[in-house]
């Protein structure tokens, strides 16, 4: 499976190179974020690569190409840095440069806005499992999933079942995203018409059931739950918004649906579980953030 996130055919993954090499020997751009060019460099293909910098396409040349200034850029930090709940400074600054490498969701915290919300449009959907992550037994792969999706089943009117055969709604595996740390898995937002879906694992990461205290250990359930849940199309949810199991980065301290987690599925059109009683909205009600790009300079302003 490619994992290149692309839009349009064109591929991110180069744009957020490109935008990194463009910019990363730019003094004006490390004197104004107050940074070395290896930390602008690697802050560049973050925010390219989560979307709070949206290439501009230029069609006669075949590739994403950012057109960037130092301006621009902080304007991008500043967007980063509010979804994160720091101070905007627009500065590549500790505080900042920590966040951007915590444990986190490989999908893009800035989503392009679209007229309606997309949902699967039948309620029993199907799951097959292609491959394992190394560092549990397939039986214990087997009950997080399980667990995982049950979870969903009782908080949203939604029922899943594994195959076998044939070709599931949405199929889960796990091949090497970026090793240890950073991206631990990632998954397809649904697109509309009931596409079929993926949802992948990091296989370089230490997957584990329980916390043991060990280092670098990672809980399946929480990542998981996280996963399946762009697969129902939801976005991330910005943690100045609160916490959320959407929330872009690992918690090991959330393993279910919060409520504002709950109050966005049902604000896209899912219906609650049976039985099931639907949480007070969160307090300020922001799910997203969302950017407005200038098409000429490629300047971003703050939306949402």
């Amino acid at each position: 499976m490619n994992r290149k996130k692309r839009t349009g055919g064109l591929d991110l993954d180069a744009a957020a190179k490109a935008a990194a090499q463009a910019i990363a020997g730019d003094k004006q751009a490390s004197e104004m974020l107050e940074t070395d060019a290896p930390d602008l460099q690697r802050a560049i293909s973050y925010l390219t690569a989560f979307g709070y910098i949206q290439p501009l396409p230029l069609q006669a040349f075949g590739f994403m190409s950012p057109v960037l200034g130092a301006a621009s850029i902080k304007t991008n930090v500043q967007a980063f840095q509010r979804t994160f709940g720091l101070d905007e400074t627009g500065e590549l600054d500790e505080s900042t440069l920590n966040a951007m490498a915590a444990p986190r969701c490989g999908c893009p915290d800035v989503q392009m806005m679209r007229a309606e919300p997309v949902i699967w449009r039948k309620r029993e959907l199907t799951y097959g499992v292609q491959n394992y992550a190394p560092g549990l037994p397939r039986s214990v792969w087997d009950g997080i999933f399980e667990a995982g999706y049950r979870h969903i089943s009782e908080t949203f009117d939604l029922k899943f079942t594994r195959v076998t055969s044939g070709t599931p709604d949405i199929t889960i595996f796990a091949r090497r995203i970026d090793g240890p740390g950073s991206v631990l898995a990632q998954a397809q937002l649904q697109p509309g018409g009931d596409r079929p879906l993926w949802l992948q694992f990091d296989d370089g990461d230490r997957w584990v059931e329980r916390l043991s205290g060990g280092g670098n250990e990672i809980l399946a359930l929480n990542v998981f739950i996280h996963e399946a849940g762009h697969n129902l199309d939801f976005d991330h949810i910005p943690p100045q918004s609160g916490k959320a199991l959407m929330n872009p980065m690992y918690d090991p301290r959330v393993d279910r649906f919060q409520p504002a987690d709950v109050q966005y599925g049902l604000s896209k059109g899912y219906r609650p579980a049976q039985g099931g009683t639907p949480p007070p909205p969160p307090t300020d009600g922001a799910w997203r953030i969302t950017l407005e790009v200038d098409k000429r300079t490629g300047a971003a302003r703050l939306v949402g």
